[in-house]
């Protein structure tokens, strides 16, 4: 199977969370002892390095000055589709505070008939604490949701899910957890 990736945020030069998310994601993918080939698709060639250099993965540099994701990359899934495309975060964020978010996320699922899911979250936070509501409506009619906050170093969350990943399974999740906060040193970026 050819797995296509965006790379594209993992090689800007000041990382924030989803540039080094993605990074790590991709560096991780390609150590992987797989039959798969990788397609990494960049805006600009990654410094030599960055990702481990591997047989199964070859780099597509397609440079575009705005709108990447949404006009180039999607003009290169018509004509040149790898069979499955990894984009590790595609979305918008609207700041409403110093750290209270609105944000939309949009997901596409590369099984037939599977369709699409939207994230619609709010976030209140402060810089210890927050609470974050999501809708998740997916285009075949099912609604999922999630409510989850953080209060210092505690995190708690309860999820709905109705069908779960497509299939006839319902799951409701509740997570519990510490969260400790790195200094950008401590990631290895």
């Amino acid at each position: 199977m050819l797995i296509g990736v965006d790379a594209s945020r993992a090689v800007i030069a000041q990382r924030t969370g989803t540039e080094v998310y993605s990074l790590h994601l991709i560096r991780a993918l390609l150590r992987l002892g797989t039959d798969h080939r990788f397609r990494l698709y960049f805006t600009t060639a990654p410094s030599t390095g960055l990702f481990p250099d591997v047989p199964h993965c070859e780099q597509h540099i397609i440079p575009f000055p705005r709108l990447w994701t949404h006009l180039r990359l999607s003009a290169e899934m018509l004509f040149r589709p790898p069979d499955v495309l990894l984009v590790p975060s595609l979305g918008a964020e609207l700041y409403t505070g110093s750290y209270s978010f609105a944000a939309f996320r949009a997901i596409v699922d590369p099984r037939p008939q599977a369709g699409m899911t939207f994230v619609l979250s709010n976030r209140l936070s402060t810089r210890t604490a927050f609470i974050e509501a999501m809708l998740i409506p997916r285009t075949d009619g099912v609604l999922n949701w999630s409510l989850r906050g953080r209060w210092r170093w505690f995190h708690a969350g309860y999820s709905y899910e109705q069908d779960f990943d497509y299939s006839r399974i319902d799951r409701e999740v509740w997570t519990f957890g510490l969260q400790v906060d790195l200094e950008p040193d401590d990631l290895g970026s």
